[in-house]
């Protein structure tokens, strides 16, 4: 029995270490660059389509982009010409310095009448004294890939440093949050720890696992203070720190440690017994 305990505290140890440091290379850019990269090189093919698409954006080459997609000519040519002619002037009217790969989301829908999958791309457009970031999501639908939406907004400053992980300049709330995050996850780990040690006549593994999860997240966004609350989630030690892309906003979320909660409500009634 003493075996069994000191391999279940070994592999919970084990656990803990590789969670905190893939928290901790995760916000790593060099890693999450190399991550990031090996994941978009199996979208080249909507990634090159994406260049070509704000190429022709922002030389308004109109004809060749309604080439490109027939769904931007038709019944509504003249607003999509329109649209497209507003989004082609936040484009200054030179080549662009650098183009970074922001970003890329694919998701595959399934239906009884149709099967679609649409892919998101976001490059950062670096200019003189000026960035632009420029996201189009592709659809593709029996073979056929279009147009399904195109966001193109300037920015004051490059992602990198808007989006960089810095203390200073941040609202009260972001500390809250860190706090939070720091409390949550020590409180996990401690009550871990406790139920291991704690003579359990059965379902010990049960316990351990419900410990270890947090449920109904709140997620912030470290860069503007964003926050949105997700209730149905699960988290590992209740909270994570992540990022959606190489020049993302880092995003904290902390979770209700509901299964630490109950351990000890249970361990306290039953004076020491689950």
């Amino acid at each position: 029995m003493l075996v069994l305990k000191r391999v279940g505290i070994t592999l919970i140890a084990i656990a803990l270490i590789v969670f905190v440091a893939l928290q901790v290379t995760l916000g790593s850019d060099v890693l999450y660059n190399s991550i990031f990269n090996l994941f978009a090189a199996n979208y080249r093919n909507e990634i090159e389509l994406s260049k070509q698409f704000f190429s022709l954006l922002q030389s308004r080459d109109f004809v060749s982009l309604e080439k490109f997609d027939p769904s931007l000519s038709g019944d509504h040519s003249v607003r999509e010409r329109d649209n497209l002619e507003k989004l082609a002037a936040l484009f200054p009217g030179v080549k662009p310095t650098d183009v970074k790969l922001i970003g890329v989301q694919h998701n595959t829908s399934f239906g009884n009448r149709e099967t679609f999958s649409e892919t998101s791309v976001g490059f950062e457009y670096e200019f003189p004294g000026k960035s632009v970031y420029a996201r189009v999501v592709l659809r593709e639908q029996q073979n056929w890939i279009s147009v399904s939406k195109i966001t193109v907004v300037p920015l004051r400053d490059s992602l990198e440093n808007i989006n960089k992980f810095t203390f200073s300049g941040k609202a009260m709330s972001n500390f809250i949050m860190l706090g939070t995050v720091l409390i949550v996850t020590a409180f996990i780990v401690i009550s871990l720890i406790i139920c291991i040690r704690t003579p359990m006549p059965k379902r010990k593994w049960l316990w351990v696992l419900l410990v270890s999860l947090g449920f109904i997240s709140i997620k912030l966004n470290w860069t503007d203070g964003d926050i949105h609350i997700v209730p149905l989630s699960v988290e590992f030690l209740g909270a994570s720190f992540w990022r959606a892309g190489p020049f993302s906003p880092v995003i904290l979320s902390v979770s209700v440690p509901l299964g630490a909660i109950i351990f000890f409500l249970r361990r306290t009634t039953a004076k020491g017994s689950v």
